[in-house]
């Protein structure tokens, strides 16, 4: 569904593009004081020159924040995969006993029960 909104939506744009340089033809003056001479162009040629660029600056501007997105996201995707393997290498040892667990809770400060 989204793909036929998308092929009307472009043939939508590329019609009103034809319609557009069909009825602006006229000629107009481009100068770039004092560098150059003056420029004879089409004005359909100039607009649509103009908001070919935008869109390559707005598309180029999208890319390099969406390519500081994928850094993070592969270094975040690396550490999963670290931490995945500690964890499947912890489910492996046994569980600790009471006996063995009494003096690292200590080393804690923890203090059972009967200690108040």
């Amino acid at each position: 569904m989204i793909a036929i909104l998308r092929w009307m939506a472009g043939a939508t744009l590329a019609l009103a593009l034809v319609v557009f340089s069909v009825y602006n033809r006229q000629s107009v003056s481009v100068t770039f004081h004092p560098l150059y001479d003056p420029i004879d162009l089409p004005l359909y040629a100039l607009v649509l020159s103009l908001a070919a660029a935008a869109f390559l600056t707005g598309a180029a501007l999208i890319w390099s924040s969406d390519l500081a997105n994928q850094i993070i996201i592969r270094r975040l995707n690396k550490r999963i995969e670290i931490l995945e393997k500690d964890l499947e290498s912890l489910k492996n040892q046994p569980i600790m006993t009471p006996k063995k667990a009494i003096p690292f809770l200590q080393m804690l400060g923890y203090k059972g029960h009967h200690e108040r």
